[in-house]
């Protein structure tokens, strides 16, 4: 628990650097990532969490080839995402979310997150061209840790509990 009380600070404090300076140190990727690996192996296997990082990463990789191809062909020359429509810190904050939950808690935590980056999306686009991504998945990865773990006190590393709710 102590694990997630330190992660919120460095989500808020990415959250900001993302809406202040459209970009996030790398330092704040490191330190999340590493509380992630340290709460998650302390609370299940090393096979089942390297199980759950590989499938997160999986779908992320499988997700970015798919964007990467549709936009290629729809430009008629090759794109490169990272560069032209997202941001490397975007791309680097969802691959250390992949270190953190289970594959099904993963794909909603990543999809909701996305809807409501679409729906702040809509309101930005009048004032900006970009969004900050990072920022606003990490404020709803905040919130979801918050209202998972300390409201509803579900583990975030065994998606059991989410899998029954959905049967």
């Amino acid at each position: 628990m102590l694990l997630l009380v330190l992660v919120i600070p460095v989500l808020i404090f990415i959250t900001y650097q993302d809406f202040k300076e459209r970009a996030v140190s790398v330092w704040l990727f490191l330190v999340l990532g590493s509380l992630f690996l340290i709460k998650n192996l302390s609370e299940i296997l090393y096979s089942q969490y390297i199980l759950n990082v590989f499938i997160n990463i999986g779908f992320c990789l499988i997700q970015y080839g798919i964007l990467t191809l549709y936009f290629s062909f729809k430009k008629k020359s090759i794109i490169n995402i990272a560069d032209t429509l997202l941001g490397w810190g975007d791309i680097v904050f969802v691959l250390v979310v992949c270190f953190a939950f289970p594959p099904l808690m993963f794909f909603i935590y990543y999809m909701l997150s996305l809807v409501i980056a679409t729906i702040i999306g809509f309101y930005f686009k009048l004032r900006s061209k970009t969004v900050p991504l990072a920022g606003i998945q990490s404020i709803v990865l905040a919130i979801w840790i918050i209202i998972i773990s300390f409201i509803f006190h579900l583990s975030l590393s065994n998606d059991d509990w989410l899998i029954e709710i959905l049967i």
